[in-house]
């Protein structure tokens, strides 16, 4: 996953150049739905695989990841004409995947707040 994330960051700024130095945008369109493709796929593997022990939230997320990647993987076969249709809700998911998150963020960030106030009390 840190691989995919730095690999990112790097495409992010060759993709920005690219678009500077030719006058016109989204000049690595084709490279970005490729590379979706894989983080989409590393994503649905992480999900998938057995692995340490998760609490309820590490679950939440994992889900949220999960119907994310498959959708973010959809939209991209879709723009290299791999997949015949032209539906897409990216967007939608993206957005319940933020609320999963703040969500759980929430939830931990207020049970370490009232663990904390435990002791003292």
């Amino acid at each position: 996953m840190l691989w995919s994330f730095w690999g990112s960051i790097v495409f992010a700024g060759v993709g920005i150049l690219s678009d500077i130095i030719q006058n016109e945008p989204f000049t690595l369109n084709l490279l970005n739905n490729v590379l979706v493709i894989l983080w989409s796929g590393v994503v649905i593997t992480n999900a998938i695989l057995p692995g340490p022990k998760k609490n309820r939230e590490s679950k939440i997320i994992l889900a949220g990841f999960f119907v994310f990647g498959l959708f973010a993987l959809n939209a991209n076969l879709v723009g290299l004409n791999i997949l015949p249709w032209e539906w897409s809700r990216e967007e939608n998911r993206f957005s319940r995947l933020s609320r999963r998150l703040g969500l759980c963020g929430g939830q931990s960030f207020f049970r370490q707040r009232g663990q904390a106030a435990e002791p003292g009390a």
